[in-house]
This record gives C-alpha cells, structure tokens and sequence, in this order.
C-alpha cells in the first residue's frame, strides 16, 4: 500500500508538469493561430485591391483596344499573374508600335 502511495505522489508532478507543458503548448498555438487570421485578413483585403485594380486595368484596356479593331485581355478563369502577364505583353507591343512608328516619322 505504501508503495502504491508512492508511486501516486511521484506520478502528481508529473502530471502537473506535463499539464504545465501541454498549457503552454496549447497558449502559443492560439497566438499563432490568431497571428495567422490576421495575416490572412490582410491577405484577402489586398487581394481584393489588386484584384478591382486589375479588372479596372483591363476595362479601360480592352475598351481602347476595341477602339483600334484589337482583341482585348481574357481574364476568365486567369490568376492576377496571368492577367498581368497578358497587360504587360500587350503594353509593350503597343509601346515597340510606338517607338516604331515614331522612327518611321522622323
């Protein structure tokens, strides 16, 4: 019987440290839980900048490409980087135009 007694009183820290431990794991994980929402809200609400952003980008584009007989930017089922990609080819052919153009000129 005694050593049983023993044996409880050895185990109670144990399980107290291990509670202790467990507590604190348990603490920084909501932190970083909370961190993480926060960096996700913040994510999102760029993301929607960039994203109206973009789509006013492409309006305006394809409505002045219309106005000289071009196709426009597809932006259906396209990720920003893909759309980017196609305003930016896009631009700088225009720009090359340009640049052409205005040699042909002079």
């Amino acid at each position: 019987m005694r050593q049983i007694e023993k044996d409880k009183d050895k185990n109670e820290p144990n399980e107290e440290t291990e509670y202790t431990q467990v507590s604190r794991e348990l603490q920084a994980l909501r932190a970083e839980l909370e961190s993480t929402e926060d960096k996700k809200k913040v994510i999102s609400l760029v993301s929607d900048q960039v994203g109206g952003w973009t789509k006013r980008v492409s309006l305006k584009l394809n409505g002045q490409l219309q106005e000289i007989g071009e196709l426009g930017i597809q932006t259906k089922n396209k990720s920003l980087a893909e759309v980017f990609e196609e305003i930016s080819s896009i631009s700088l052919k225009h720009l090359e135009k340009v640049i052409e153009d205005k040699k042909n000129n002079d």
